[in-house]
Parts: C-alpha cells; structure tokens; sequence
C-alpha cells in the first residue's frame, strides 16, 4: 500500500515526549489541549507525495523513514545519556535539525505565497495588452500546449486576472526538490555551530517541543529594525528540544559540554518553543512552564490567554 499520512515532524522524535504512550497536544488555533498519540499529530496527507515517471508516489517518504529508523536509538540515548552519542549519532541529530528547519508546513506556505505572488505578477505583465496577450498564446498554440482547450476571449481572461479569481498552487513535488537543494547547504551551517547540551533542572517540569521545533534568533538584536534572520548569521543561537530533560543549543564559536538549567531558564525556553511553534505545542504531560519574563504560566492559563487574545496562526 502507498503510504499517505506523512509526519512533517518524525514518530520516533515525538515519541520522546510521551507519557504512557500518549502525547499532551495544545491546539494553538483553536485554543485547547488534548492529550493523544503521537501518530495522530504533525502529519497531512501525502505530505511528501512526488510525481516521477520512475518512482512511486511515497518514495520519499519511504526514504525518509529509513533515516527515522536509524534515528530512533539515537534519540532515546540522547534523552537519556547524552554524553554516551557518539559523532556519528550526534550527526545524525543534526540532520534531523537541518531537516526539520526546512520541511515544515510553514516554510511551504511562505513558499508557496511567493510563489503564487511571482506568477500572478508574470500573468499581470503578460496579459498587460491584448497584442502582448495574444504573442504568448500563440507561442502556447505552436508548441501544443493549447491543444484541445477551447480558447477564451482576451476581456474574459484580464478581468479574471485582476481580480485574482484563482491562485498558483505549489505542488509537493516542488516543494520536496527545493528542501532537497537546500538541506546540504543548511546543514553545512548547522554543522559549522559549536552544540552543547542543555539539561532542565530537577522542579523546572522540563521542555516541551512543537510543530516547529527548530527555533532560531538572535542572542544580540541587530540595531537595524527587522533585520532579516537567517542560520548562517553570527550572533544567532539555535535550540533543539530532545525530550523533556535534555536540549541542544547551537552556536557559532559558542561553548560545548554540557550545562542544567534552573526553572527560570526552561521556563525562558518553552516560552521561545511556543513562540515558535506553528499550529500546536507537545509536552510529556500537562504540568509544564512557561517564563513571559515576569511571572510562569502553566497549561490552563495559557489556554485562558490563547482564548482572551487568538492567535494569527496560518491555518493551511
């Protein structure tokens, strides 16, 4: 059988932060938390879906579940006994970093936005006269691109476009070749950063993890207002959620080992995971915090805060 559910955010990552085999899930949209599987959350259909005259449709996401394979022992050591990782394992995570900041519904929904936006343009631009209109179609005729498609008159099409009456849609296949172009190169810069392992204070309730669970900012504002971000930019720190007890924080040039934060600090982190998050948070339990700079706040309060003041989240 095709396989057709495919998890953006891998079974074997999310199942570090289950308790009795169930996930605790906050709906960031909809403001609720449930608690449910882990196979049940961060996936869509045919999320990985190629088309190619060769291969079948879930070839890669059948690749993709040969690294989640060889991943899984990694990530249960490395929420255990992170000190025990070898290169190779922690290398592995570190694919798994590069992966999951680049395949996400997220990033796709950016893409295809712009994507949709150059095309509009070059539509506008091309139908701009009924003379430049009609140059392009018949070059589409001539190469056989019209055949069978009954043609529309030129004032049809212009008020249509105008108005926008339809959109671009990015195809998965699209969006698997860009990430597959780009990950050799995101992943140069992650292995360029210096990583230490972060271990949540005994008391603190631990880390939680997202739909986005690469977070990247910047340790130091730049003084240009909304400097662009980026993961080969210096003075950008990257952090990893492994399990409830143990992160990954990446610097350039930054320090190695090992280090455990007071409740104060994860609090500090889960605020930045949920910052980041997407469309929903996981945590082991419900029994988390987060630290706003002031005061914590646990499960109900932020549920309460999500409902007070909803949250622009992209819902595609």
């Amino acid at each position: 059988m095709t396989a057709r559910a495919h998890h953006f955010v891998p079974k074997c990552y999310l199942g570090n932060f289950v308790t009795a085999e169930k996930i605790t899930v906050v709906d960031l949209q909809r403001a609720r938390h449930f608690v449910t599987n882990p196979k049940n959350v961060a996936q869509e259909r045919d999320f990985n879906r190629i088309d190619s005259d060769t291969l079948a449709p879930d070839a890669l996401e059948q690749a993709y579940g040969e690294f989640e394979s060889d991943l899984a022992p990694i990530l249960r050591i490395a929420a255990h006994s992170p000190a025990e990782l070898t290169e190779d394992q922690l290398a592995h995570i570190l694919n798994l970093i590069a992966l999951l900041a680049i395949r996400n519904p997220r990033t796709r929904g950016n893409f295809s936005e712009f994507q949709n936006e150059l095309r509009q343009g070059m539509l506008d631009l091309a139908s701009s006269s009924e003379e430049r209109w009609q140059v392009q179609m018949k070059k589409m005729r001539e190469a056989g691109y019209l055949d069978g498609i009954k043609e529309v008159p030129y004032s049809v099409i212009r008020k249509s476009i105008i108005e926008r009456n339809f959109k671009f849609v990015t195809s998965t296949t699209e969006h698997a070749k860009l990430e597959i172009n780009t990950f050799k190169t995101l992943l140069e810069m992650i292995f360029d950063r210096s990583w230490r392992f972060l271990r949540a204070a005994n008391g603190s309730h631990g880390f939680i993890t997202s739909d986005h669970p690469v977070i990247l900012f910047f340790e130091n504002r730049p003084k240009m207002a909304r400097a662009p971000i980026g993961f080969g930019l210096r003075g950008t720190v990257v952090l990893f959620p492994i399990s409830p007890g143990i992160a990954l924080e990446g610097r350039f040039d930054g320090p190695t080992g090992a280090i455990t934060l007071d409740p104060f600090d994860v609090g500090d982190f889960n605020a930045r995971v949920l910052n980041s998050a997407h469309r929903q948070i996981y945590a082991a339990n419900d029994k988390f915090m987060f630290f706003d700079g002031r005061d914590f706040h646990g499960i109900q309060q932020l549920i309460q805060r999500l409902k007070d003041r909803p949250v622009a989240r992209r819902a595609d």
